[in-house]
């Protein structure tokens, strides 16, 4: 194995390159599925990279079973974040008035504003525009209803 005047090994150097060009794609919020799904993704290959160059075969399957894992809640602690500050915009916001929030832990800035207010079967909806709270990309229409316990949820459709 060769290794450098630092003492690390080349494995261990394009391990720690991967990892850092892994957590830049966990930033992005254009990858398929939820954040969970993405955070999952990325956190065990990731995982794995890092137990692969550190441990070798064994290395790497278990850091990728536990980086899926750390990956997976860090995903949906992102994605919870973003969700609760949606529902307090829908809870509280009249039509027209536009909310913005920076999530700490991926540092993205959201803006929503609701558009419109029914009632569909016996459930209070509201449909909502939420958008980059710099104004980048096409905003993204979506629809809410209370559910049972009163508590706001984004719907299909």
């Amino acid at each position: 194995m060769r290794k450098f005047a630092t003492g690390w090994s080349f494995r261990r150097i394009v391990a720690s390159g991967l990892l850092l060009i892994l957590s830049s794609l966990m930033a992005c919020s254009d990858l398929p599925g939820s954040k969970g799904q993405q955070g999952a993704v990325l956190g065990g290959a990731g995982g794995a990279v890092i137990g692969g160059a550190t441990s070798g075969t064994t290395g790497a399957l278990w850091g990728g079973l536990i980086g899926a894992g750390l990956g997976y809640l860090a995903g949906r602690g992102w994605e919870e974040y973003d969700k609760r500050n949606l529902y307090n915009t829908l809870e509280n916001n009249p039509e027209g008035q536009t909310d913005t929030w920076t999530n700490p832990n991926t540092g993205n800035a959201y803006q929503a504003t609701p558009t419109k207010t029914y009632t569909q079967g016996d459930q209070p909806c509201r449909d909502v525009r939420i958008q980059p709270a710099d104004g980048s990309g096409e905003p993204v229409m979506a629809r809410a209803c209370r559910d049972e316990n009163g508590a706001w949820r984004l719907v299909d459709g």
